[in-house]
């Protein structure tokens, strides 16, 4: 009997630090997940569409 190999999923996290931040899309969602964002004075996220931030996990 053949067993199917089981999907994964990874993420892998991302780490911003600025003075002052601008996340910018001009067609798209800004999509974040699983990272850290860290702006000492000031953060923009100016998106056309969406803006989804969303915990990381790891998935077998």
């Amino acid at each position: 009997m053949l067993v199917p190999p089981k999907a994964t999923t990874t993420n892998i996290a991302s780490n911003l630090t600025a003075n002052n931040l601008t996340i910018e899309t001009t067609k798209e969602d800004i999509n974040i997940t699983g990272s850290n964002i860290d702006a000492q004075q000031q953060l923009s996220l100016n998106s056309a569409k969406d803006i989804n931030i969303k915990a990381g996990y790891m998935a077998a």
